[in-house]
């Protein structure tokens, strides 16, 4: 039972004592070139390189910021032996430090090992008990180390180098450096110009222990990398947790103003909408009022309606907006190429055969002629913001006053049957500038009902009998001349 108790003991502390060479290790590579040579020129130690002739000393020290040994002091062990112990002790004393032996080539037995992975945990255990197979000495007469060089994955196997010597060689040259006042701690195989090795031939128990403040040291640097680890790790989550809320305060902000722009876009289309409601319902289309305008100056004299018809026919997709006019005329085949030149209809077409009939005064032509009003531009919008500011449009400018009509003045020539009234003079309208509202011109009397229908007779009147007025020429010096059709007429009553 103790026996596996010291074996799991033993288990656990290589484990450890691995496990921090590794981290160590890894901690050290991700340091700077400089810093890491200046870490390894402190942990070399100085090397004494033996031999039956002369005992070499080698010192660490940095070559180019790398850290180096370098040859400081060479020992003539030819000489007394008094003055040799005396020469090795000064040597000894000037280092002040502890050494590690190199032991020359001739003493060293080296082999290169393939082994399966999973003796790396437990290497130097499971290499004690097979020295004799890889060597010809038994496992208690050597001393020996292992190291890893190289690792193949895919197969699982170690590529290990396997250094030993033999005891009773090690154990006289240690006396000799121990009765000269050195502290012998490592025991290498290799020269002193390999700093990278690690191997050490020293058994675990015959190396000097960590002193107490060692121990405490290590102890200490281990629960500050751990310190560390924690807080790399706690202080990138701290730092994202406090980004990510940060982030979600600005997206709750950007929501809430996307809802009220949104909000608004809303409020304004449904007040373009408002805005568009009558422009695109009552003034898409021409009004009935501007329609039979148009068709009453389109149509010739020759011609006249009998029936005029605006009809708002509903279809699957749209709505169409038609005109049929029927009536009679002297050149009925002339109505449609007219009616599509005004620009204000489209697509104008006979909807039945014209007719021919003859009157007493001549022959005319019925026609039924439908086409469709065509839509009018939207009208341009203005604009309410102008930088800021809320833009007022201007009001336009009415529109002139109709041009008065000039009337015939009566003349001592021409018979009190055909004088005219005196002309009224009427003075000019000034319009008075105001710094807001733009003058408006006043609106005419209202006539009443009879006059409207007086004046609406003596117009048809008129159109069916046009009598020539005449044109009064004011010559300058204040008497008006008729034309040659009135100057006529006056000779034949002289004549008469």
């Amino acid at each position: 039972m103790s026996t596996l108790t010291a074996s799991l003991q033993n288990g656990i502390a290589t484990a450890a004592t691995n496990f921090w060479r590794w981290w160590r290790d890894e901690l050290v590579r991700l340091l700077p070139a400089t810093v890491r040579s200046r870490l390894q020129h402190r942990q070399l130690l100085p090397v004494v390189v033996y031999s039956d002739t002369q005992w070499e000393f080698w010192t660490p020290s940095l070559e180019n910021k790398r850290a180096a040994r370098m040859k400081q002091t060479v020992l003539d062990m030819t000489v007394e032996p008094e003055t040799r112990l005396s020469q090795a002790q000064a040597a000894f004393a000037w280092l002040e430090s502890p050494v590690a032996l190199s032991l020359p080539a001739s003493m060293v037995l080296r082999r290169t090992l393939v082994l399966p992975a999973a003796l790396e945990e437990n290497l130097k255990q499971a290499l004690a008990y097979d020295l004799d197979r890889h060597t010809p000495f038994r496992g208690d007469e050597l001393y020996f180390d292992a190291q890893v060089i190289e690792r193949d994955a895919d197969r699982g196997e170690i590529q290990v180098v396997l250094a030993a010597t033999l005891r009773a060689n090690a154990d006289r040259i240690m006396a000799q450096l121990r009765e000269a006042g050195a502290e012998i701690v490592a025991l290498s195989p290799d020269p002193p110009e390999n700093i990278e090795s690690k191997l050490n031939l020293l058994p675990t128990e015959d190396r000097p222990s960590l002193r107490p403040w060692q121990r405490w040291a290590i102890s200490g640097g281990v629960v500050l990398i751990v310190l560390l680890l924690l807080a790399a790790i706690a202080l990138p989550i701290g730092q994202k947790r406090a980004y990510a809320i940060k982030l979600r305060q600005q997206a709750d902000t950007a929501q809430i103003q996307a809802m009220e722009v949104t909000r608004l876009h809303d409020e304004l289309d449904r007040l373009v909408a408002d805005y568009d409601f009558i422009p695109e319902n009552k003034g898409a289309y021409p009004s009935t009022v501007r329609v039979l305008d148009e068709i009453t100056k389109l149509l010739p004299d020759d011609t006249w309606l009998t029936q005029m018809e605006l009809k708002n026919t509903v279809g699957s997709k749209e709505t169409r907006h038609e005109i049929f006019i029927r009536g009679e005329s002297a050149h009925a085949s002339e109505l449609v190429t007219l009616m599509e030149s005004s620009g204000l209809v489209t697509q104008a077409a006979p909807r039945s055969p014209t007719t021919t009939i003859r009157t007493n005064t001549g022959t005319t032509e019925m026609f039924d002629i439908g086409a469709q009003l065509k839509k009018l531009p939207t009208p341009e919008r203005v604009a309410v913001m102008v930088e800021g500011k809320v833009a007022v449009p201007e009001k336009p400018a009415p529109p002139p006053p109709p041009p008065r009509p000039i009337t015939v003045l009566p003349d001592s020539t021409v018979p009190a049957s055909a004088a005219a009234p005196a002309p009224v003079a009427v003075p000019a309208v000034v319009p008075v500038a105001t710094p807001v509202v733009q003058p408006v011109a006043a609106p005419a009397p209202r006539q009443t009902r009879a006059a409207r229908r007086a004046a609406a007779a003596q117009a048809a009147a008129a159109a069916k009998q046009p009598e020539p007025v005449a044109d009064v020429i004011d010559n300058g010096g204040g008497e008006e001349m008729e034309d040659d059709g009135a100057s006529q007429h006056q000779e034949a009553e002289g004549g008469e």
